[in-house]
């Protein structure tokens, strides 16, 4: 009973909205006002070009269309075979193994932000080569997403073996 008395009270001192007429005769966005010309760049707010050239710049990870080695995967692993030096310590030690090298195919098709993403445990040797011959990779076809070139991060292994 004392919530319903509450409530009542409550309903009793809303004001009532303003009418037609009152609205009509308010002048609402006809009034310019000056701004603050000291803002810091960072408090002003981005525009949807600023986000969409912020996504742009992002790597995807899959595309309709995804990058590729001109030749085609043949020759990447042909390119690999013919480019690799197996690292001497690693060959001492009989190390063999797999890496996994993340790069990235930019829109023009050149390879940037090479790292490994898993090594061989005792052999850094790995991952430091197949780094260097990712990185000196010529140009590849850019991925494609809705006709468009994106960037597109990929993760291919390396493998080492000794024969």
């Amino acid at each position: 009973m004392v919530c319903s008395l509450i409530f009542l009270q409550h309903a009793e001192q809303e004001t009532e909205p303003p009418s037609q007429q009152k609205l009509e005769e308010e002048q609402v966005g006809e009034k310019t006002q000056d701004g603050l010309d000291d803002v810091p760049p960072d408090m002003i707010p981005a525009t949807s070009q600023d986000v969409e050239q912020e996504k742009e710049e992002e790597a995807i990870t899959f595309a309709e269309e995804m990058p590729t080695f001109a030749g085609g995967d043949a020759a990447f692993q042909a390119y690999l075979a013919n480019n690799i030096k197996y690292p001497q310590m690693e060959k001492e030690m009989g190390k063999t193994g797999t890496v996994y090298i993340y790069f990235e195919v930019g829109k023009d098709g050149a390879i940037s932000n090479v790292q490994t993403k898993k090594g061989v445990n005792g052999a850094p040797g790995f991952s430091k080569e197949a780094e260097r011959v990712i990185k000196s990779m010529p140009k590849w076809t850019p991925g494609k997403m809705n006709g468009r070139s994106v960037k597109v991060g990929m993760t291919v292994p390396v493998r080492f073996e000794l024969r």
